[in-house]
């Protein structure tokens, strides 16, 4: 029920419905709640057998390792789908456990190396603030520095991308860069 979680909700909600998708339900979980059971009854109970169905989150990690489990003993099947906000950005594999199988996209290079890019491992020893939530924006810096002398290349070749650390860059007909 946070600011950025409704906005996240509310883009979700109108690329999905533009692509032909529909949303059966949804709710809101507040901060500091740990039983879930009633949200997600609710949030659920129109999924019943579909094979095309997915649940969609837009919450912090210490949130969803609550909601997840609970998922599971509802015998919720369907794949979960979350934002970028559900990876702390530092790896933390015995809390993460119970993220396990959530699909989301992040920036590769919080996740390994990216060609053309120093390794994260070496820069977030020698700058604190390349770690945890400051290493999406350390990515953005990187790729925005990376990209100037390929913007003109770019626009010239459409099909064409630049490997980033946020991700695949390529530039529209009208000069913005996409990823």
């Amino acid at each position: 029920d946070t600011d950025w979680a409704e906005r996240a909700a509310l883009a979700f909600r109108a690329q999905f419905e533009a692509n032909g998708g529909k949303v059966t339900a949804e709710t809101r979980l507040r901060e500091g709640e740990v039983n879930f059971k009633a949200e997600i009854l609710q949030a659920t109970g129109g999924l019943g057998d579909a094979e095309d169905a997915g649940i969609f989150i837009s919450m912090r990690p210490q949130q969803a390792r609550l909601l997840l489990p609970q998922l599971k003993i509802a015998s919720i099947a369907a794949p979960v789908f979350a934002t970028s906000h559900i990876y702390s950005g530092d790896a933390m594999p015995g809390l993460d456990r119970d993220l396990d199988g959530v699909e989301f996209c992040d920036a590769p290079w919080l996740f390994g190396r990216v060609p053309g890019r120093p390794d994260r491992e070496t820069i977030s020893r020698q700058i604190p603030s390349a770690n945890g939530v400051g290493a999406r924006l350390f990515a953005f810096g990187m790729d925005a520095y990376a990209l100037l002398p390929y913007i003109d290349w770019l626009l010239a070749h459409p099909d064409s991308y630049l490997d980033g650390a946020t991700g695949d860059l390529a530039a529209d007909s009208f000069g913005r860069i996409r990823r």
